[in-house]
């Protein structure tokens, strides 16, 4: 999760930053020699995994009180649950924030890098390469035909299924009991060591499970990723995220199906309130913008009880000031690289140019 921490990361940019504060619209109403972008919204990336275990009863459920003392059921069923959620945060472009960054003979800003969606990510200087999207993880499958190899020809000639039932019974009985006589060493063909005793232990335990599941049935348990996104809005703090359902996994937050899952931004204030001073205009403005966003706690809500907890810093929550005009005359070099979801500066250097 992109975390951006201290108050002293939001000092030292609003160090870097003039009081200055030039709207939009007023800064692109003449033509300008420069390159538009967009400072973003921050967005939040929710990845659940869920797990969907499937219960197939056995051919021979009905007959395992009789002969295994178990109630087992003879309906088949699929279960999801969520097995755990993490967050990450990316920018989306906020259409309400577009500037010009001014690219001219008194601005010593040479080069200008954007996102493909238009967010400004550097200037004067390469910004690194946007990291791989991770890879969805693989699946986890359980076996559900462990029985079939293990059928005896008795077994497959059973007129109906109480023959088979009593049949397997039998047969699951006889494989107990030479397991007992194997471990006490009573059995007529006794194993020559250690290791070919395993080794028959667990070929009669292989038999032995293929036979349950005549009876017990089987799970198989696939666990699933899925991704769901939001972006917070200020003006509404609460609003259902998705809804689950135990027998239908994730759906639609419109889909009464499912038990809706809530999210609920607080804004913890961390960025101090604009002052007087922010109305006054800088000479020589560069039209660079920058955002020091604001912190915000996130709850996932399920059944009236938090479920998951996040913080994290977003530009929506922030305020917009213009990067300080002294920066980009042309006696100074400057590189500044921008947090992408956030809209803050995460390093800048300036330095005297050399006579």
């Amino acid at each position: 999760m992109n975390r951006f921490h201290t108050r002293g990361r939001i000092a030292l940019i609003g160090a870097l930053l003039t009081a200055a504060f030039v709207p939009a619209a007023a800064q692109n109403a003449a033509p300008l020699d420069g390159s538009s972008y967009f400072l973003p919204r921050t967005a939040l990336r929710f990845t659940l995994l869920v797990e969907k275990s499937q219960y197939v009863p056995g051919e021979l459920a009905a007959y395992s009180e009789r002969y295994l003392r178990e109630q087992v059921s003879d309906q088949p069923e699929t279960v999801y649950r969520i097995v755990s959620v993490g967050m990450t945060t990316h920018g989306v472009p906020d259409t309400a924030r577009v500037y010009t960054a001014r690219i001219d003979a008194k601005h010593n800003i040479t080069e200008l890098h954007k996102s493909p969606e238009g967010l400004l990510r550097a200037i004067n200087i390469a910004p690194p390469a946007a990291p791989e999207a991770a890879a969805p993880l693989p699946l986890r499958r359980a076996s559900t035909n462990a029985a079939a190899p293990y059928l005896s020809q008795e077994m497959a000639a059973a007129g109906n299924a109480a023959a088979k039932a009593a049949i397997a019974a039998d047969e699951l009985f006889a494989l107990r009991d030479s397991r007992s006589r194997l471990i006490r060493g009573e059995a007529d063909n006794a194993p020559s060591g250690e290791a070919q005793l395993r080794l028959m232990l667990g070929r009669l335990d292989e038999q032995e499970t293929a036979l349950l599941q005549l009876f017990r049935g089987t799970r198989s348990v696939d666990t699933l990723q899925t991704v769901v996104d939001c972006i917070p809005d200020p003006a509404q703090p609460q609003a259902v995220l998705f809804r689950f359902s135990r027998h239908f996994g994730l759906t639609s937050a419109d889909d009464l199906s499912g038990e809706p899952c809530r999210i609920v931004i607080t804004d913890l204030h961390s960025v101090p309130a604009a002052t007087d001073a922010d109305a006054r205009e800088r000479k020589g403005d560069a039209g660079v913008r920058a955002c020091l966003p604001g912190k915000i706690a996130i709850s996932l809500q399920r059944n009236g009880h938090e479920t998951e907890h996040f913080e994290t810093y977003a530009a929506q929550f922030g305020r917009i000031e213009p990067v300080a005009p002294e920066l980009f005359n042309k006696k100074v070099e400057t590189k500044i690289l921008f947090n992408t979801a956030t809209g803050a500066i995460e390093t800048i250097t300036s330095e005297q140019k050399k006579q």
